[in-house]
């Protein structure tokens, strides 16, 4: 297991693209190992990400294609939304409220919600709700 902590995006985002830490997590994931990440951590992972300093997106590490994660969602993360969303409508934002999870471990794109808490799946100007137990899909449109 490999896990990225939460913290500043763009400062661990720019700190593991094109390293040689990056290349052996991807190493390691071809071989088995699992990756996951927590607010900043889960936000890196994506295609891109919000950098909340900035208020624009980033280039992510790439590992979740065409997805943006907006941590805390029911916090501050769902402010981020319009955003992203009026600025790149192809991304797909995924909401992850704290004390939630979202866990691809039934097959390659199939995810599932785990914990207390929401995952809300932005795709186009549709959004729809997850709560434990239930799968998604981030290939779906809605």
């Amino acid at each position: 297991l490999i896990y990225l902590l939460g913290g500043f995006p763009h400062y661990l985002g720019q700190t593991l693209m094109d390293s040689r830490s990056w290349q052996a997590i991807l190493d390691a994931h071809t071989r088995g190992a699992v990756i996951a990440g927590s607010s900043a951590g889960a936000m890196v992972l994506c295609e891109y990400y919000h950098d909340p300093a900035t208020a624009q997106l980033q280039q992510g590490l790439g590992l979740v294609k065409d997805a943006c994660v907006l941590p805390h969602h029911e916090t501050f993360g769902k402010d981020w939304a319009p955003q992203i969303r009026e600025n790149s409508a192809r991304i797909i934002m995924v909401g992850i409220d704290e004390q939630t999870g979202l866990i691809n471990d039934v097959e390659p794109d199939r995810w599932r919600v785990y914990g207390n808490g929401k995952v809300t799946l932005y795709t186009g100007k549709s959004s729809r709700q997850f709560i434990a137990r239930q799968e998604l899909r981030l290939s779906d449109k809605m």
